[in-house]
């Protein structure tokens, strides 16, 4: 059987000369036999410093590569019997061939490309929510950076030094700090698929760390809540969206989970009692875990008005129109610190505000913790 091993070239000087951090190509050499002896070089570069030289292997500290180079290999394995089945020549040409499947100008080479790559590779897996964000907010925002830059990134250009011209940038241009460190770990996730299906990225993508700021969470209080329920809304969309807000209080659902209730995901069971009690189960959307709990008591007079189901569905954007008007006839008013979105600058940035505290007030609804009683 054929024999594969990695390796890098003409690295003892340099180790010498004390250069550490010079890059240096990864060739696959494939050895079959005294007559078959292959060498080509692959996509892969490595610092000297991330890989062992007596084993001719990346270090642990350059994960990333070693998966990547596992997933080559493999590759090249299951490849050798089809070859040998098939009475296939195995040279240079052969081995280049597999190592390149896809046209030169068809793979994907920035990172852009590896967004788009990634997007359509795992378009089944992922969620709606993160496709948008990826698509939208990632894309967007890696397009503003290479214009300030004035240079197009690759995918072997997200290093360190990437990282910390990025987190500079972002902060720069007056973008919040959690804003930049999600932004960055979308694009940690997006190389390091790229790497695993063989394509070329930086080792130093496992040095990556994020630190995220604490941010204040802001909820409605219960007496809050019971305003809510006791003002009289003049029209029959408001009354509908502070049903759905009462739903999410007592649930701590998202929008995307409690705008999907209905009545099939209510099922009979039986209180610690051994009593019959309604039941709300469902799975949720963007983690797909299987939820199962009491009906809380304070929806059961929602249901009871719409003949045991629930109210009728509404989009993100109007139930946040809506129930911004719903807590101002409440008289919910209290000024509160949040992020507003600028048309103009396409960010979002600190605000406080009277007329924009009811949308982030009830934001922080979801941390409530459901009440069962």
């Amino acid at each position: 059987m054929p024999s594969i091993r990695f390796l890098i070239q003409h690295a003892k000087q340099s180790q010498n000369d004390k250069q550490p951090n010079r890059n240096y190509p990864v060739y696959i050499r494939l050895v079959n036999g005294r007559k078959k002896d292959i060498k080509v070089k692959t996509d892969f570069s490595v610092p000297l410093c991330d890989w062992n030289l007596e084993t001719q292997s990346p270090r642990k500290n350059a994960r990333e590569l070693s998966i990547a180079l596992n997933g080559l290999n493999l590759k090249i394995q299951s490849s050798l019997l089809e070859a040998s089945k098939n009475g296939e020549e195995i040279n240079s040409a052969w081995l280049k061939k597999i190592m390149n499947i896809e046209p030169e100008e068809s793979k994907p080479k920035t990172l852009l490309d590896y967004l788009e790559y990634y997007l359509e590779k795992r378009e089944t897996e992922l969620s709606d929510g993160n496709k948008k964000r990826i698509g939208g907010g990632v894309k967007g925002m890696i397009e503003r950076f290479q214009k300030a830059k004035k240079k197009l990134i690759n995918g072997t250009d997200v290093n360190m030094d990437f990282k910390r011209d990025f987190e500079r940038y972002g902060k720069d241009e007056g973008y919040a700090h959690n804003t930049i460190q999600k932004t960055l770990k979308f694009i940690k996730s997006i190389c390091t698929f790229a790497a695993q299906d063989g394509f070329p990225t930086s080792t130093e993508l496992g040095r990556f760390k994020f630190k995220f700021h604490e941010t204040e969470v802001v909820f409605l209080t219960e007496e809050e809540i019971e305003q809510i329920i006791k003002v009289e809304l003049p029209t029959e969309s408001l009354d509908n969206a502070r049903d759905w807000l009462i739903i999410s209080c007592y649930t701590g659902q998202r929008h995307s989970d409690f705008s999907r209730f209905s009545k099939a995901m209510i099922k009979m069971g039986k209180d610690k009692n051994g009593k019959p009690r309604p039941y709300l189960d469902f799975s949720q959307l963007k983690t797909s875990n299987k939820m199962m709990f009491p009906l809380p008591r304070p929806i059961e007079p929602i249901l009871e008005k719409r003949n045991g189901d629930f109210p009728r569905s509404i989009s993100l954007q109007k139930y946040n129109d809506y129930i911004k008007e719903v807590c101002k006839a409440s008289g919910i008013d209290k000024e509160t610190t949040g992020l507003k979105f600028s048309q103009k600058t396409k960010k979002k940035k600190k605000d406080n505000t009277r007329n924009m505290s009811w949308f982030h007030r009830i934001l922080g609804v979801g941390h409530l913790p459901p009440t069962i009683t």
